[in-house]
């Protein structure tokens, strides 16, 4: 998955089923370690951009996870690559606890469409 991939899908630059398919084989990697406890499961990243995540690119996520644009493994996979990659900025700390809420359901518990919902609302009333 390339930084610019993630960019352009929270600049709405690129469309969410063309990020699917680009990133498809990561995905399917992903799908059936996560299924074993205790595996690891890799997250491959290409850090040709730099990212400064906004709670707005946050909320962005949460949509195209609620229009089904991404499932809850695919968001996962973005949150890692966010997460694990050193060209990325989060603008306070509450955008960096609301990716990790996406990642892990064996430590996090499931990432449903009602707490993306819940964080949509939340980050709309503080700005």
């Amino acid at each position: 998955m390339k930084l610019s991939e993630i960019a352009g899908l929270l600049t709405n630059a690129a469309e969410p089923e063309r990020f699917r398919m680009s990133n498809a084989s990561d995905f399917a990697e992903r799908r059936p370690l996560l299924e074993k406890r205790g595996s690891v499961v890799p997250v491959r990243v290409t850090e040709d951009a730099d990212i400064e995540l906004s709670r707005r690119d946050v909320a962005r996520l949460c949509s195209h996870y609620i229009a089904g644009h991404l499932d809850a493994v695919e968001l996962a996979y973005v949150a890692d690559a966010l997460q694990l990659s050193d060209r990325v900025t989060w603008t306070d700390e509450d955008t960096s606890e609301y990716v990790a809420e996406f990642t892990d359901p064996e430590i996090n518990g499931p990432f449903t469409i009602e707490r993306a919902q819940a964080i949509v609302r939340e980050i709309e009333q503080h700005t």
